[in-house]
């Protein structure tokens, strides 16, 4: 298998990435952490201030700079900040992680011998990254212009640099080198959160092989000092080893670790369903270990296969098991634990093209064949609810029409013959097309219905006028900030820190922005003010008041 091969597989990969990820992302205004991240990393660029992430002068302790420079970079270079700019950043460095993936699995099939020419063998190389891109946790992170998906491509580029290097071409100490050099940069990303996926993996691992004095060999110390020099160096240079870093991050551990948002029940329950829901359909490759001719006979006359698959398994359970169990986390703690699901999903689906070829199960082949009618009857149930309620959004009827016709294809291609090759691409075009769906509805649903931010915004220069500054008392709304300065770019802000009475009656006819919440809080009165305006933006009260 040549480097041919590899780059064939990567031109297919972007292109297949690409047309998942783009369409509509700009579509939708920022929500949730999304204004923050892209806030910080405007505020580099405009301050120049790189080495750690400040908002206003403030510093920002709950996260280190990493996906801060990132992003920085790509808004340097594309010299764009829009939404669409934005999430593509993520879209790309997922995309890039698939590339990541292929690359090592290429590798292994070659060591395996399966890098021969045929008709079921040439979709075998493709195979992990097809996978990765359609697990649905992992496409809703492509969309996001948050930190998970970079940090996903560093833990799992670590995490599987050493396992090839190390554990397959015992390249011991370049294992460890590059692994050290990721698990640095992962850790000035996410805090020290991202040893824990490896220590997970590899601890069991090397149980399980009787192999624990391996803990205690240069090699591993080699990368544990890479990971540690690069984040002291980083420590020192941007805080001086300002010890409030550490306060912060034992905070969100301890948030994470508690669940005091939340019960134990209300936790287990969407904890599990969004498990289920999110690494669907690839997390039902694991019933495949009921089968004794995948493990006795296939992962024993593949030892390569068997180490990866061992490896992992421990790796995505240990993690999914860790994260369960911590009651403040959030299903999307334990994404750079995917590429363990990736490779156990791609060696299950090569042994069963490969081996099985053909589904003989009568219950499994009766429901495999009836899934396409069944995706197709929701389309059309689909395409009716949109235009009864009038929802006449042409790229959602346009999809739509496009997930039906599909589904009718694979049904009647079923119905003469059920292939474990034809099911592999029917999931990828199931959860494509469903993807497409949602974001050309819910995006264009969203643009025209709710848009809370974007209107805020606009409300805002309508009550002060274009170019105003405005003072911010002790808080920082990211979205707006983002949409009026650098969106619209027609307005500034200006933060006060500390903010009492005192100082806003100083600044005599200057504009103040200060939630609800704090004007009560301060003790002050709509009467004390020559303009007092509301001003909602979603859930939340702001006031603009004029001294």
């Amino acid at each position: 298998m040549k480097n041919k091969v590899f780059l064939k597989i990567s031109l297919f990969l972007i292109i297949f990435g690409t047309v998942l990820f783009l369409p509509f992302i700009g579509e939708k205004e920022f929500q949730g952490e999304e204004g923050r991240r892209v806030l910080l990393a405007l505020q580099m660029l405009e301050t120049k201030e790189f080495l750690f992430p400040k908002l206003f002068g403030e510093p920002y302790f709950l996260k280190p700079s990493g996906y801060n420079w990132f992003l920085a970079l790509w808004f340097f270079l594309t010299k764009d900040f829009s939404e669409f700019t934005a999430r593509a950043s993520s879209a790309f460095i997922i995309i890039l992680t698939s590339l990541v993936l292929t690359w090592f699995w290429i590798k292994i099939l070659r060591k395996e011998g399966f890098d021969k020419e045929g008709p079921a063998l040439s979709l075998l190389p493709f195979l992990p990254g097809l996978i990765f891109l359609t697990i649905p946790e992992v496409i809703d992170k492509g969309l996001r212009a948050e930190i998970d998906g970079f940090y996903t491509f560093l833990v799992t580029t670590g995490i599987f640099s050493w396992f090839y290097f190390y554990e397959l071409t015992k390249r011991r100490c370049l294992g460890f080198l590059l692994w050290g050099i990721f698990m640095g940069f992962s850790v000035l990303t996410k805090t020290f959160h991202a040893l824990l996926f490896f220590y997970l993996a590899w601890i069991p691992y090397l149980f399980y092989f009787k192999k624990l004095k391996e803990l205690f060999t240069f090699p591993h110390f080699l990368g544990i000092g890479i990971t540690l020099g690069i984040f002291g160096i980083w420590f020192f240079f941007s805080l001086g080893f300002d010890l409030n870093l550490f306060s912060a991050w034992l905070g969100e551990y301890k948030d994470a670790l508690s669940g005091a948002e939340v019960s134990l029940g209300e936790h287990f329950e969407f904890f599990t369903l969004g498990f289920l829901t999110g690494y669907a359909p690839w997390i039902f490759v694991l019933f495949l270990f009921k089968d004794p001719g995948f493990i006795q006979v296939f992962l024993k006359k593949h030892p390569n296969f068997f180490k990866l698959i061992i490896f992992s398994l421990f790796l995505f359970m240990f993690s999914y098991m860790f994260h369960f169990f911590s009651l403040g986390a959030r299903l999307r703690y334990m994404l750079p634990a995917i590429g363990g699901l990736v490779f156990i999903s791609a060696i299950g689906f090569l042994y069963l093209i490969v081996y099985k070829k053909e589904i003989l199960n009568r219950s499994l082949r009766i429901f495999v064949k009836l899934l396409p009618w069944i995706l197709a009857a929701l389309g059309v149930m689909f395409l009716g609810y949109l235009i009864l309620r009038k929802f006449y959004y042409w790229e959602a009827l346009v999809v739509v029409w496009v997930l039906i016709i599909g589904s009718l294809a694979f049904g009647f291609r079923f119905w003469k013959k059920v292939s474990y090759q034809g099911f592999l691409w029917f999931l990828v075009f199931c959860v494509f097309s469903v993807k497409q769906v949602y974001a050309a509805f819910y995006y264009s649903y969203h643009k025209e219905k709710v848009d809370y931010f974007r209107k805020a915004s606009q409300n805002l220069v309508l009550a002060v006028g274009k170019g105003e500054v405005i003072y911010l008392c002790e808080e920082a709304p990211h979205h707006l900030i983002y949409y009026g300065k650098y969106k619209y770019k027609t307005l500034d802000f200006k933060y006060l820190k500390p903010c009492d009475k005192r100082l806003i009656f100083e600044l005599k006819d200057r504009w103040v922005l200060l939630s609800k919440k704090r004007f009560e809080s301060l003790g002050l009165n709509e009467k004390d003010f020559k303009i007092f305006q509301i001003l909602p933006v979603r859930k939340k009260v702001y006031l603009l008041v004029k001294p």
